[in-house]
């Protein structure tokens, strides 16, 4: 019955199909921020989370805040053990694929997250840069220099 079996180089074949299509690695795709980037001079980037426990994958953040001050914001606790999150000076939300992006002057400035996890950013004149954050366990901002509390 050797007519009945599959050539060997089949299996190949396929093994090979289902890796180009991505089939079962879970994987979503994010978005290309530097393609999607319309501002002149600010700041843009991707918001994702990963999950700390196993081998999970980097997801896209839907409707996460950005909150930009010009100065580091007053670290206060609200009567239930929350975070009084000040009035920033501008602020947005990535879109549900997790990109986001906001215009702002050159200058120095203090990115937060809503939970007050805050990094020191310089804007330059004329070009944006990009700040990514991901929701884990690791620092969270891609760049940018700690706020002390």
């Amino acid at each position: 019955m050797d007519s009945l079996r599959a050539p060997e180089s089949s299996s190949a074949l396929v093994l090979g199909l289902a890796m180009a299509l991505g089939c079962g690695s879970g994987q979503p795709e994010l978005p290309h921020a530097d393609k999607l980037v319309t501002i002149q001079q600010g700041v843009y980037g991707i918001t994702t989370s990963q999950d700390d426990v196993g081998d999970n994958p980097v997801l896209p953040m839907g409707d996460f805040a950005i909150l930009v001050y010009g100065d580091a914001p007053p670290l206060s606790v609200g009567p239930n053990g929350a975070p009084i999150v000040p009035p920033p000076l501008a602020e947005t939300r990535s879109d549900e694929s997790g990109f986001y992006q906001l215009e702002l002057d050159a200058g120095r400035y203090v990115f937060c997250t809503s939970f007050l996890r805050c990094v020191w950013l310089d804007v330059p004149a004329g070009r944006p840069v990009r700040l990514d954050y991901e929701y884990s366990v690791g620092s969270g901002w891609s760049q940018g220099e700690p706020v002390e509390p």
